[in-house]
């Protein structure tokens, strides 16, 4: 989720915060800024993922999901995660991060070279043309899942200092595998279920282009939600000097 390093900080709201000690403060006049944040985040995550009692930052491996919906095209397909976890996030490899100041947009661009979500689901519509129905448990794996991360934001002040709030996010991604295991599809029709699965996996890539950009938004609005929780307890100026 620290300049743009915050990616996925958990943070609860209170008074103002400094930047931790870990994450480099970087200019904002700095023609080099991308750089910059782009150095702090590769320095620190390592640190950040492990989470930070002293400002409240939760492990993120793996980073813990109470509930992911995604709606693919008009109601075509309507499926839910609930008390889901997602691993991988600690092999990320951030490959690009811009502050454009002036249009007040963060964009990110990172690599996952292997990651999973796991989780209780329920789904019901139609997927490359097929019904899809069930509920139960189920486990997404992608390969090289490779993300673009941006987030359009606007300013409140706030004790006199001015804060972040994220007012539109949009996360798209590409991946080279896409593997699923559903189970308990159509009421645990064990035939079905199974080779239900097996359609999905042998058609990965014609399932993935439906899914995205409707899942990689899904999975967005998450990391989004636990950085505008940073946004709150850390102001501008803490993170960016002049």
């Amino acid at each position: 989720m620290k300049s743009a390093c915050v990616f996925f900080v958990i943070l609860t709201l209170s008074s103002g915060s400094k930047l931790p000690e870990y994450l480099t403060k970087c200019s904002k006049s700095d023609p080099k800024l991308s750089e910059c944040l782009l150095s702090s985040v590769k320095q620190a995550w390592p640190t950040i993922i492990k989470g930070d009692n002293s400002y409240h930052i939760a492990p993120l491996n793996p980073l813990k999901i109470t509930a992911m919906h995604v709606v693919v095209g008009d109601n075509q397909l309507v499926g839910a995660v609930y008390n889901a976890l997602f691993h991988g996030l600690e092999n990320a490899k951030f490959k690009e991060i811009k502050w454009d100041l002036t249009k007040k947009r963060i964009d990110m661009k990172f690599l996952l070279p292997t990651s999973y979500l796991t989780g209780d689901y329920t789904v019901t519509g139609r997927i490359i043309g097929l019904p899809l129905e069930g509920n139960g448990t189920e486990k997404v794996t992608f390969e090289n899942m490779d993300n673009a991360h941006s987030m359009v934001y606007g300013t409140i002040e706030k004790d006199g200092k001015e804060y972040i709030e994220i007012k539109k996010t949009q996360m798209s991604y590409t991946t080279s595998r896409l593997s699923l295991d559903i189970r308990n599809l159509f009421n645990g029709n064990l035939i079905l279920g199974k080779a239900m699965n097996e359609v999905l996996n042998e058609n990965w890539s014609a399932v993935n282009m439906e899914l995205n950009p409707y899942l990689g938004n899904a999975i967005g609005e998450i990391y989004s939600q636990i950085i505008q929780e940073f946004f709150n307890k850390v102001p501008i100026n803490d993170m960016l000097s002049n």
